[in-house]
């Protein structure tokens, strides 16, 4: 995968986070809220690293919109459905990226 068509920061619900890929630690992400930072670690794929600032994402989105453990999938799905919508329309390199991982 090239490099440069990774984004370096997402915009999530109008709050700029900034991306670390490649980075040394254990788990394969984490959002660090305090310092508005995603960290992706070395995982075996491109896909892999997606799949894991998507899970990142999601977690913002989660904090951002206030969703409770005991709220029904439909009211989760929804949100995040909406949330992602905006992350997209925000970062439009993050389409592109996701268009290279996925050979498009």
């Amino acid at each position: 995968m090239e490099e440069w068509i990774r984004p370096d920061s997402i915009k999530i619900c109008g709050v700029r986070f900034s991306v670390e890929w490649n980075v040394d630690m254990p788990d394969c992400g984490k959002v660090d809220f305090k310092e508005l930072k995603i960290s992706i670690a070395s995982c075996s794929s491109d896909s892999m690293q997606l799949d894991t600032l998507l899970h990142e994402v999601f977690h913002v989105l989660w904090y951002f919109y206030s969703c409770r453990k005991r709220e029904g999938e439909e009211r989760v799905v929804s949100t995040m459905a909406s949330g992602l919508n905006c992350v997209f329309s925000a970062n439009p390199r993050l389409i592109d990226y996701i268009n290279k991982v996925h050979g498009g």
